[in-house]
């Protein structure tokens, strides 16, 4: 099965969002774990930096930056269409 383009798109951004976002949030959990367990909700019950860390990733933002990045993409295809 072929991925479309605008798949494709959208899987990288939120693929470079969580990979971002977990670099920052494993950081973020070692220097100040207080950001997670006292900023955020509790949802899961472990005291371990890495989990929670992991837990907070980054997907809704990658999926919203990869639909907006989609629609870009779209528009210029469009764009470049309709000057031809």
């Amino acid at each position: 099965m072929r991925l479309s383009d605008t798949s494709r798109i959208i899987l990288l951004c939120v693929g470079a969002a969580v990979l971002d976002g977990e670099v920052h949030d494993q950081i973020t959990a070692r220097i100040c774990i207080e950001y997670f367990t006292i900023a955020h909700p509790h949802v899961i019950n472990t005291t371990s930096p890495t989990l929670i860390a992991l837990y907070w990733a980054s997907y809704g933002v990658g999926f919203l930056g990869g639909v907006s990045v989609m629609s870009r993409a779209l528009l210029r295809r469009r764009e470049r269409q309709a000057d031809r």
